[in-house]
């Protein structure tokens, strides 16, 4: 059995990248059209088949736990994507997009590991749809 490489179903998220790159990757890990994604200092823009989710920065810096929160926002009724907790404090965040449905049997079936591991992707900033 071969066993995935971790980019090909990890969202890695460098501290560096600029927004809307770390917006624009996730589509291809899910097999998904690809996003359109915006970005100037105070707000990011995501569309996704014609849905507009913006989040609006505040004039503060823009923050990847809230540009992933709100490309959480964007997945939601269909995926979940969830940090991986051994990733935190590093300079590359790792996040798993996996369908709801997926995460669902995870946490029936492993719920103490799922736990551990992985904690959902939340906006503390104003996200408009």
């Amino acid at each position: 059995m071969c066993s995935p490489d971790t980019d090909e179903i990890v969202l890695w998220a460098d501290r560096g990248e600029e927004e809307d790159e770390i917006a624009t990757k996730c589509p291809a890990l899910l097999g998904l059209p690809a996003l359109s994604a915006r970005f100037d200092d105070l707000w990011l823009e995501i569309t996704r088949e014609a849905a507009l989710t913006r989040i609006d920065y505040g004039g503060g810096d823009a923050d990847r736990a809230e540009t992933l929160a709100a490309l959480a926002e964007v997945l939601r009724l269909d995926f979940e994507l969830r940090n991986c907790k051994d990733s935190q404090g590093n300079s590359d965040a790792a996040f798993l997009p996996l369908p709801r449905t997926d995460w669902e049997v995870l946490e029936l079936d492993y719920p103490a590991e799922v736990a551990r591991l992985f904690t959902p992707a939340l906006a503390t900033l104003k996200i408009c749809r």
